[in-house]
């Protein structure tokens, strides 16, 4: 049974439960899409965050950030999150589409164009 547990954790099949510590980008990351999808978006962004701190390029944990800042209504940081992907990847739509999201909650219409 320990080589079973030991050669999915290894290929990356098992994930560390949401309560436990995690020890990887990888690790905080799945955490904080597990909490976003639950709704706790506030440790969601700590997750993300973190990830962030092993991998401060990584595309993909940007945009969840700013997407579960938008949805706690943190739209400022949203867009600094979305401006950050675009650094990463100057083409990203999903990159743009947040930005532009961002904007048009708090009002700025002229900025979402």
């Amino acid at each position: 049974m320990a080589i079973v547990v030991a050669l999915l954790l290894s290929a990356g099949c098992l994930r560390p439960h949401p309560t436990e510590k995690p020890e990887s980008a990888r690790d905080y990351f799945n955490r904080g899409i597990e909490r976003s999808a639950k709704g706790d978006y506030h440790n969601a962004i700590d997750d993300f965050t973190r990830a962030l701190d092993f991998e401060p390029t990584w595309l993909e944990a940007f945009l969840q950030r700013g997407q579960a800042r938008l949805q706690i209504g943190n739209c400022e940081s949203a867009i600094d999150d979305f401006t950050k992907a675009l650094v990463v990847k100057p083409d990203c739509a999903d990159a743009y589409d947040g930005r532009a999201e961002g904007h048009r909650l708090r009002r700025e219409f002229v900025d979402a164009e």
